[in-house]
Order: C-alpha cells, then sequence, then structure tokens
C-alpha cells in the first residue's frame, strides 16, 4: 500500500510534470504517425473522414 500512496505522489508531483508532458507529447506523435501517417502524406485526412465510422473499422449495415 505504501508503493500505491508513493506511485500516486510522484504522479502528481510538479517536479516531474514538465518530463512527463515531453514524454507524452513525443510518444503521441510517435503513435500518430505510426497509426495515421499514411493517410496523412497522402492528404486523406479531412476533419470528416478523420472522426468517421469507417476510420475507425466499424462496419455499416
Amino acid at each position: 500500500m505504501k508503493g500505491i500512496i508513493g506511485y500516486f505522489r510522484a504522479l502528481l508531483s510538479p517536479q516531474f510534470a514538465p518530463t512527463g508532458i515531453k514524454v507524452a507529447v513525443i510518444v503521441g506523435t510517435i503513435l500518430l504517425t505510426i497509426n495515421h501517417g499514411y493517410a496523412t502524406m497522402a492528404i486523406l485526412i479531412t476533419d470528416l473522414s478523420f472522426f468517421s465510422d469507417r476510420s475507425i473499422g466499424i462496419k455499416q449495415k
């Protein structure tokens, strides 16, 4: 239980926030590029197709 409390204290610590934000931006950019890189390069993503059901693989009946 002591480890869990220490984890949440570190998670909410202002000392680690700048590093956490930098890591989140870098990892998020890499994952976005992996998942949508081809469509971005081919300019297939529009504001509507990005949020459509087909872009996440849901088949319409």
